[in-house]
């Protein structure tokens, strides 16, 4: 996804023009709903709890943008960590078991020679 939109500098000004397009037809559409949305979003009227809530909204969702890449690629890390099959995680034990019998049999010829 990151190729298709890598030539392209700027902000997604189409898709959020859409967006916004869409958001007005549809409190147009239901003018009841838009009243009620109009008047949630009146910030005069918050008590400490609402106002609470928001702030650790807007906390979680800063948090997501600054450390949500660097998640996503430990659990990818992992993922393929745990996706070794059977046959890849024998031949990295035979190597490590051959790596071990050469160091082996390099000791009992070094022990050979000093005696």
């Amino acid at each position: 996804m990151r190729k298709l939109y890598a030539g392209r500098l700027g902000f997604a000004w189409l898709e959020l023009l859409l967006a916004l397009a869409i958001v007005s037809l549809l409190l147009q559409l239901f003018n009841v709903s838009a009243t009620r949305l109009y008047t949630a979003m009146d910030m005069r009227t918050w008590s400490g709890g609402v106002w609470f809530l928001a702030f650790a909204l807007v906390f979680v969702v800063l948090c997501g943008v600054r450390f949500g890449p660097e998640v996503a690629k430990g659990f990818v890390a992992q993922d393929r960590k745990f996706k070794l099959t059977v046959s890849e995680e024998k031949m990295r034990k035979r190597k490590e078991y051959e790596k071990e019998r050469a160091l082996y049999e390099r000791m009992n010829e070094a022990r050979k020679r000093q005696s």
